[in-house]
């Protein structure tokens, strides 16, 4: 073999490895799913996201929010099943694509008011909202704030989508991130107060932190009011009857007491819908 032929074999096997490499690259970077869309004869059902005590994902105690969707469709005699995926990002984007999803159970802040135009809203609960900070990196400061124009000059951890207009204007800088990292984010230091539903950010801490637990404290004033609700795809065929069954069948539940029971059983009392 001649030097040409020699550097024409050496150069092939060169950008063999090349595109190898390129191959193995835009597969490590690959989604780690693709959602298939269904065809519109696909069984209609409801999506959740994680979020206990009110969707836990689990079979035998699956939730506060997930018993009451499915007593108060027994109720009238319907049933439909109820997928719980991991994120809220996940679940809203099945609610938008998929045509198989008639309904998303989930926190109303957390919505935009675009999304909220092609959705019907059916309340489930009210929910309020704690700021939370760690004492270790925060506490002799924040331990003596006692209203919101006193945060100025601190940074706020924000889920995604959350509105935080309010939080600019008072001159309180933003960063967002998921629950768990915002949590992770506040003990190291990196952000000074997050906000979230109490039992539900209690329930997080408790895991992610057992042995820190009491290491986070709450600020003395509530951060928001919201509603944890059952929101309707205007654009299903079959919206309409599902969310009239849901409406009557949680009548029925608010009626015959089992509405205040289920909340009861989650130490959710206290978050009843006013009447």
């Amino acid at each position: 073999m001649n030097i040409f032929s020699r550097r024409g074999a050496i150069h092939c096997a060169l950008m063999l490895g090349l595109l190898l490499l390129l191959g193995q690259a835009a597969e490590g970077t690959a989604p780690r799913f693709t959602l298939k869309k269904p065809t519109s004869e696909a069984p209609p059902h409801l999506v959740a996201y994680e979020y206990p005590p009110l969707v836990t994902g689990e079979a035998n105690r699956p939730g506060a929010a997930v018993e009451l969707v499915n007593q108060a469709l027994a109720a009238v005699g319907k049933s439909i099943p109820l997928e719980v995926v991991s994120s809220r990002s996940y679940a809203a984007q099945r609610l938008k694509d998929d045509p198989s999803v008639v309904a998303m159970l989930g926190e109303t802040r957390l919505l935009s008011a675009t999304e909220q135009k092609a959705l019907a809203e059916e309340k489930c609960l009210r929910l309020t909202g704690q700021y939370f900070y760690y004492r270790p990196t925060r506490g002799e400061a924040l331990a003596r704030i006692g209203n919101f124009k006193a945060l100025k000059g601190r940074t706020y951890g924000a889920l995604p989508g959350e509105p935080t207009e309010a939080y600019a204007k008072a001159g309180i800088a933003v960063a967002v991130d998921e629950p768990k990292m915002l949590l992770r984010r506040l003990q190291g230091g990196e952000i000074d107060f997050v906000s979230g539903f109490e039992p539900h950010e209690t329930w997080l801490i408790d895991r992610l932190f057992p042995a820190e637990k009491d290491q986070f404290a709450k600020l003395p004033f509530q951060a928001w009011e919201s509603t944890y609700s059952l929101w309707f795809n205007l654009g299903h065929k079959s919206a309409g009857e599902w969310r009239l069954a849901f409406s009557e069948g949680l009548k029925k539940l608010r009626q015959n007491g089992a509405y205040g029971e289920i909340l009861q059983r989650y130490g959710l009392g206290d978050w009843a819908l006013k009447p």
